[in-house]
Formats: structure tokens, sequence, C-alpha cells
């Protein structure tokens, strides 16, 4: 993991190991931890694309579901955590279907989020 230093007074160890703000001298530190980023093949960005696409689809909630299998069985193993917090998308869509009215559709998204 990498970790980026944000500060306005000069850093010691204590600022490293968390946020720190003393009002004395008006110093403030951050320490944010940030995961590398995932560099994918193009074969990996289509699959993604296509995954994305696929539970945006309004028309058929049947295709939504089968690609929430699809994402809980294969997706989610093949593929490194982190970069579901780097392409969010598919977990804001998955957290939207909680709002379906179609109880097939919750509970899909459900048992990819678990």
């Amino acid at each position: 993991m990498k970790g980026i230093l944000k500060a306005t007074a000069p850093p010691s160890i204590c600022n490293l190991l968390s946020t720190f703000d003393e009002s004395q001298n008006g110093s403030t530190c951050q320490f944010i931890t940030l995961f590398p980023l995932i560099h994918l093949t193009q074969s990996d960005r289509t699959v993604l694309t296509n995954l994305e696409n696929a539970l945006l689809s309004r028309d058929d909630p049947l295709v939504v579901i089968s690609h929430c299998h699809f994402l809980s069985n294969v997706v989610l193993n093949d593929f490194p955590a982190e970069l579901f917090l780097q392409r969010s998308f598919i977990v804001k869509r998955l957290l939207a279907l909680l709002n379906e009215n179609h109880d097939d559709l919750i509970k899909a998204a459900l048992s990819c989020l678990k």
C-alpha cells in the first residue's frame, strides 16, 4: 500500500500514524492509505464494461439477475476487491438495485453485496 501525506506543518512520526490536529500552532496532518492502481487487460475491461451495461438493463430483469450471478460466481473471484473501489460503478448499481420493486432483483443484488 502507498500513502499520501498532506500537511500544513512539517510531519512527524506521530502525525503519520493518524489524523493529528494541534490547535495551538495550527498544524494539521492526515495520512491517507491508497490501493495501488489495478491495471486491466483489454479483455478484462471488456468483461467489466459488458457487466456494467447489463446491470443497467431495464428491459428484462432476468438479464440483470443472470449478470448478478455471473458477478458473484465469476467476477468477484477473478478480480481483486480493490478494483471495485476504483471502479465503483458496479457497487453503486448493485446498491441501486436494492430500491427496485422486483424481489428477485433485490435478492440477486444482495447476494453480490454480501
